[in-house]
């Protein structure tokens, strides 16, 4: 059950990246997540999270994410560890 759930999340995850939506995207998270970025920086809380999205959806306008979870891990109740890949696509802009 508790694996659906979290495949539901990383599925609303992908549709709101691919739709460059930082609010939405932030949304997913806690107040208190904290995420890795690839350059390996952390990023914490829920607001930081949304500006680090909208920075990169600027940045990088139409690009879209796949994510594919390699290990999971539940913590308790309601926690969970997900770690995996993403594969990202730039868009060229034509």
């Amino acid at each position: 059950m508790q694996g659906r759930v979290l495949a539901a999340l990383v599925e609303q995850f992908t549709r709101s990246f691919n739709a460059g939506d930082a609010k939405s995207v932030a949304g997913l998270f806690t107040e208190g997540a904290r995420i890795v970025t690839g350059e390996g920086r952390l990023i914490e809380g829920r607001a930081a999270i949304e500006r680090q999205f909208a920075a990169a959806f600027e940045q990088n306008p139409g690009q879209t994410i796949e994510v594919r979870t390699e290990t999971l891990r539940f913590l308790g109740p309601d926690a969970a560890l997900e770690e995996g890949q993403r594969l990202a696509r730039e868009s060229l802009g034509l």
